[in-house]
């Protein structure tokens, strides 16, 4: 069963919104680590603007087209070769470095686990991330 969750990428002037398909959030964040899943919709968000989202960005989490914003943002992503990497050198090399490190401050186990995974850490995110929330002073959170 598919939830539809609100999410913006932000650029740094602006936003980019879409709604996303998905099973779960974490779905979405081990696929999208750029975006910002919202709970609810702005006050500015209006039905009218929220029925334009729908319209033009309203993707299933499996089926992103290749040539919508979305699709270009994570096809636009090389993956490095991690095999030889320290946890810190693999979120530098994949730009997820501040994402990780937000994460972490927050306290977002989850989010933290989304990125590892990224990061050919799957069998170890839940690990690491406990790690590092056992003692966030010790690695700089």
């Amino acid at each position: 069963m598919s939830n539809r969750y609100l999410v913006v990428y932000d650029y740094g002037m602006g936003g980019l919104w879409a709604v996303i398909r998905a099973a779960h959030e974490t779905d979405i964040w081990s696929k999208f680590p750029e975006l910002k899943i919202v709970d609810e919709r702005p006050k500015w968000m209006d039905d009218t603007e929220f029925a334009r989202i729908l319209d033009e960005s309203d993707f299933e989490l499996d089926a992103v087209p290749a040539n919508s914003w979305l699709g270009k943002l994570s096809g636009g992503r090389n993956k490095p070769d991690y095999a030889s990497m320290t946890v810190n050198e693999r979120l530098s090399a994949s730009g997820l470095m501040t994402s990780f490190g937000m994460a972490a401050r927050a306290r977002d186990r989850v989010a933290m686990i989304a990125i590892l995974s990224q990061l050919e850490l799957a069998d170890q995110a839940d690990t690491i991330a406990g790690t590092i929330l056992n003692n966030p002073a010790k690695y700089g959170y």
